[in-house]
């Protein structure tokens, strides 16, 4: 303010200076000392020019910044503007191209807004549902049941999913909703239809029914496993087995249906299973499997590859036949051939090995003393005058005697392969394998005790008052070349030599 002041001041006197001069008045004078501050004003005006120029400059220079501003902001918000229609389309696409019903509804059920109709067949157009009431839109059952999850999903902040299913002329329609907590107060509902699949699920089922009624009806068990061997498949045999159904049986492992299955058999049946679908080979086998009841049952077993739709092995199939009555037959059968067998070798009266099983057993150890080039022995014995004894006893005594007889000379022979026999009559033999001269005359002087000690009297005896007996002992490794009715005559040659030197002895012959 001063500046403009001190500016307008020389101005002013200047100006009235310039019209008393135009009237003709040069007396007017100016004093000297206003040129100097003519001089300063002009100055002063000079640089309030040049701040005057540089304002403008920078003015125009923040206009045209300011400009160029308002056109990059002018194509920042097209551009935009442009990807948000962008946006909106596409979002619009996905919503069009979702087969699902999209509707918005708030806590009192009411239509919010239809974000997309998908393939679903409306009762009315999806904006005449907008401000309407569930209630409304519905059958009231529906209703009801759709008010209930919209109310669920707000309280829990929980999805809410649930299928229902409502005929239409065309027949039975099935769907599914999904009740989504969208804000404090409202939730977007998804609703799909799902008939086909509720169609397939069907023929699926009346397939897998259908497979369960052909298996049922197969009197041996069929039991289908996966990889981690639990049950995928199971038909009624096989549950009646254990006692339950097929159902009880799916996802389950052996162990979890039938306690009396210990971890060692189960470890030994995965092993099995292992090993089927690694080689795809078949395993059959005869397997007894023990029931929950602890009744045990045989079965013929086949375990075979698994294979799925594409003819990859999965798991195994099991199929096993009961052959508890055959396998018991045939253990029966097995029983009696053993009781023939050993009615056969036995003699009848002693219990001991007979003639037939002497003769046997005589051959087998022979052929491998042979290969093992080790020694055999063979003892011959009989009842000194035992005609006599018979004569004078009679013959059930007679008998008795030749029972304790044999029983004594049992008790002598000790180890497993020593053979006792009942020769033929009064006679008996011994066959002691792997076993040289002086262990046969032990078991021969062993004898002689036993039957002493019996004390059996004997008064048509001409050496002992009690019944006594004669022993020939042979023994021999035995060669190629050699038999064993050898063995038999020089034990036979023993025997004669102990009686003729007066019995109530032993005698030894060596081959």
């Amino acid at each position: 303010m001063v500046l403009i002041c001190q500016i307008l001041q020389p101005i002013q006197v200047l100006k009235t200076a310039a019209q008393a001069i135009s009237q003709g008045n040069w007396q007017t004078p100016l004093p000297p000392s206003r040129f100097s501050e003519l001089r300063e004003l002009a100055t002063g005006l000079n640089d309030v020019a040049a701040q005057l120029r540089r304002f403008l400059t920078a003015a125009e220079t923040l206009n045209r910044a300011l400009a160029e501003s308002e056109r990059q902001l002018e194509r920042t918000v097209a551009e935009r503007t442009a990807a948000l229609h962008q946006i909106q389309a596409t979002q619009q696409l996905i919503l069009e191209a979702i087969p699902d019903l999209l509707i918005r509804f708030n806590r009192e059920g009411i239509c919010l807004d239809v974000m997309s109709s998908g393939c679903l067949e409306l009762i009315a157009q999806p904006e005449e549902k907008i401000g309407q009431s569930v209630m409304v839109m519905l059958p009231r059952d529906m209703a009801v049941e759709r008010l209930y999850y919209i109310q669920q999903a707000l309280a829990t902040g929980q999805p809410q999913i649930y299928e229902y299913k409502f005929e239409r002329s065309n027949g039975w329609r099935y769907e599914e909703a999904r009740v989504i907590k969208s804000g404090d107060d409202e939730v977007l509902v998804m609703v799909r239809d799902i008939t086909e699949r509720k169609q397939t699920e069907a023929a699926l089922d009346s397939q897998k029914q259908f497979l369960q009624n052909v298996i049922d009806s197969i009197p041996s068990i069929i039991v289908v496993k996966a990889r981690d061997e639990r049950i995928q498949i199971a038909n009624r045999a096989s549950a009646a087995m254990h006692g339950i159904t097929p159902a009880d049986m799916l996802g389950k492992l052996d162990t979890e249906i039938n306690p009396n299955i210990s971890f060692t058999e189960a470890e030994h049946h995965c092993r099995i299973n292992q090993q089927v679908i690694e080689t795809q080979a078949p395993y059959q086998a005869e397997q007894e499997i023990v029931d929950m009841n602890g009744v045990s049952h045989w079965y013929q077993l086949l375990i075979s590859p698994f294979r799925d739709a594409n003819g990859n092995v999965n798991g195994v199939v099991a199929n096993g036949i009961d052959i508890t009555d055959r396998k018991q037959i045939e253990t029966a059968f097995q029983e009696a051939n053993e009781k023939l067998e050993r009615l056969a070798t036995l003699d009848g009266l002693t219990q001991i090995s007979n003639r037939r099983r002497f003769d046997e057993y005589l051959r087998q150890e022979w052929q491998r003393m042979v290969r093992e080039q080790q020694p055999l022995s063979l003892v011959l014995f009989d009842v000194d005058f035992f005609k006599t004894y018979n004569d004078h006893f009679g013959h059930q005594q007679g008998d008795e005697a030749l029972i304790a007889v044999a029983q004594a000379a049992n008790r002598s022979v000790k180890r497993a392969a020593d053979l006792l026999a009942r020769y033929g009559g009064e006679e008996f033999g011994v066959i002691l394998p792997n076993t040289r001269r002086t262990g046969a005359e032990s078991v021969a002087r062993a004898i002689q005790e036993q039957i002493a000690a019996l004390q059996l009297v004997h008064p048509q005896s001409q050496v002992n008052e009690y019944l006594t007996v004669s022993m020939g002992i042979a023994s021999v490794v035995p060669t190629p070349e050699q038999s064993a009715d050898e063995l038999v005559a020089a034990a036979d040659a023993a025997l004669y030599q102990a009686k003729r030197r007066g019995r109530n002895r032993y005698w030894i012959r060596l081959l």
